[in-house]
């Protein structure tokens, strides 16, 4: 495989993993919104299509729900194939810094930072890293 190949594959996770956090939060905003549906009694009863409304929010509900399943599933599937990548590194530094970059999804700095390593060093041990996995 080629560097951009194996970034590619590597970002892919951290891609998927957005979206099923994007459809997580939205799914569970329409369950929130389903479940807080009060009923004013102060005001006159008045004769109207609320079934059109519930219909309406079952239907989002389950459009939601399908998605998170679907984005749930493709993160797992890129998280597999990430994880296979990232084990097979025997460098256990570059494998600590594979591991907090694109599973933990954590900025260069914070990575560095827990490394104990310069921004230029966990550069450089990333090339390497992924060099080592485009040899394979």
């Amino acid at each position: 495989m080629t560097y951009k190949e194996i970034i590619s594959i590597l970002g892919g996770y951290k891609y998927a993993k957005r979206q099923y956090e994007t459809a997580k939060r939205n799914l569970e905003e329409a369950e929130a919104a389903m479940t807080s549906v009060a009923i004013d009694y102060t005001k006159p009863r008045v004769m109207t299509s609320r079934i059109d409304d519930i219909s309406g929010a079952i239907v989002r509900l389950i459009r939601l729900r399908r998605i998170y399943e679907k984005t749930m599933l493709e993160a797992a599937e890129h998280m597999e194939e990430v994880d296979t990548m990232i084990r097979s590194v025997p460098d256990p530094t570059q494998k600590d810094l594979l591991y907090k970059r694109y599973i933990q999804c954590k900025t260069w700095e914070q990575v560095a930072e827990e490394l104990g390593y310069g921004r230029r060093h966990v550069y450089k041990l990333h090339g390497q890293a992924i060099s080592f996995l485009s040899q394979r």
